[in-house]
C-alpha cells in the first residue's frame, strides 16, 4: 500500500517537475521573455483559472451535496491568519519594513492554487478529482479574499498603498461567487452546451500554463543577496511548524 501510494505521488510530482522545467528552460533560453511570462501569468490568473473554477462549480457543485461549503473558506482564512501570527512573532529577526512584509507574506500565503490543482489532476481519476477540485476552489475563496486584499496591501504598504474594496474581487473570487449564484438560482441548467464547452476547454489549459508560469518565474528571479536567517525561519515556519499545526488540526 505504501509503495503504491509512493509511486503515484512520485509520478504526479515528476509531472509537475517536467512542466515547471519546460517553463524554466523557455525563459532561460529567451524563447519566452519576461514580458511574455507576465502576459502568461495574467492570462492564467485572470482568464483560464476563473474559467476552470466557473465550469467546475456549475457542473459539479450543489448546496445539497456540500452543505458545509462555508467551512472551507473560513478554514482557509484561519490557516492564513495563523501563518501571519506566527510570522509576526518571528518578524523581529528580519531587518527593514519591506523585508518584514516579504517575510510575513512568504510564511502566511501558501501555494494553495497551482500546485494542488496539478496534483489533484495527476493523482486522481476524473470522478475522484471533480469533488476534490470543488473543495479546493471553496478553500481558494477564503485564500484569495485575503491574498488579493491584505496580501497585496502588506507587500505594498511601504509605498503607502491604501486598501481598496475592489481588490477583494479578483477574477477567481468573482468566478467562485458567480458560479455559486448560478447554482443557487439553478441558472446553470439553462447554459447551452455550445457555451459550456469552450469555457471548459479554456479552463483545462490552466494546469500546464500554471506550471509553465511557476517554472518561468523561477528562471526570471534575480537573487542578489540572501538573508540566511530569514530563509531558515521561512523554511522552518512554512515547511515544519505550519504542517505540524495542520496535523494537529486534522
Amino acid at each position: 500500500m505504501f509503495w503504491q501510494a509512493f509511486r503515484m505521488t512520485g509520478a504526479a510530482t515528476l509531472q509537475i517537475f517536467i512542466l515547471g522545467l519546460i517553463g524554466y528552460i523557455l525563459v532561460k533560453k529567451n524563447i519566452l521573455g519576461e514580458a511574455g511570462l507576465d502576459i502568461l501569468s495574467r492570462l492564467t490568473i485572470e482568464i483560464t483559472l476563473p474559467f476552470l473554477i466557473f465550469y467546475q462549480l456549475i457542473s459539479q457543485f450543489s448546496f445539497s451535496m456540500y452543505p458545509n461549503w462555508w467551512l472551507y473558506p473560513v478554514l482557509s482564512i484561519l490557516i492564513t491568519g495563523i501563518g501571519l501570527a506566527l510570522a509576526y512573532c518571528f518578524s523581529g529577526a528580519v531587518a527593514g519594513r519591506e523585508r518584514k512584509a516579504q517575510f510575513m507574506s512568504l510564511v502566511a500565503f501558501q501555494n494553495s492554487g497551482y500546485l494542488p490543482l496539478v496534483l489533484i489532476a495527476a493523482l486522481l481519476p476524473k470522478d475522484k478529482a471533480d469533488p476534490m477540485l470543488v473543495f479546493l476552489f471553496l478553500f481558494l475563496l477564503g485564500f484569495n479574499l485575503v491574498m488579493f486584499s491584505f496580501g497585496a496591501y502588506l507587500l505594498t504598504a511601504h509605498k503607502n498603498k491604501k486598501f481598496e474594496l475592489g481588490s477583494l474581487f479578483s477574477p477567481p473570487v468573482v468566478a467562485i461567487i458567480l458560479g455559486m449564484l448560478m447554482v443557487y438560482f439553478r441558472l446553470n441548467r439553462f447554459i447551452p452546451g455550445a457555451v459550456i464547452k469552450p469555457v471548459q476547454m479554456i479552463g483545462e489549459t490552466t494546469l500546464p500554463l500554471a506550471m509553465l508560469v511557476v517554472g518561468g518565474s523561477l528562471a526570471a528571479a534575480r537573487i542578489t543577496r540572501v538573508d540566511k536567517k530569514a530563509v531558515f525561519l521561512v523554511s522552518a515556519l512554512k515547511l515544519v511548524v505550519m504542517p505540524l499545526l495542520g496535523l494537529v488540526l486534522v
